[in-house]
């Protein structure tokens, strides 16, 4: 799944921090990647679990320092059809 956000267009971004809940009832947000190392405003998530319900939020990262936090995101990820 590839998450994607509105680039804020601020040419100081030298990368994001990507929180998450997976799944999205565990009770505390953790760190997914601490830098994406990169001002685009994508990032690909690898590994998630059919039928199971995801919260993501983002952080720029600039010359700056750390941007507020975003809202919660959530996705839910669909199951296989039943094989006939």
């Amino acid at each position: 799944m590839t998450l994607a956000w509105d680039d804020p267009g601020d040419d100081t971004i030298t990368g994001y921090k990507i929180m998450s809940r997976m799944p999205a009832t565990q009770p505390t947000l953790g760190v997914l990647v601490s830098d994406t190392g990169s001002a685009d405003s994508t990032y690909t998530v690898d590994s998630l679990k059919p039928g199971t319900k995801y919260a993501f939020r983002i952080i720029a990262l600039g010359d700056h320092g750390e941007s507020k936090i975003s809202k919660f995101v959530s996705i839910h990820t669909e199951r296989p059809p039943p094989h006939p």
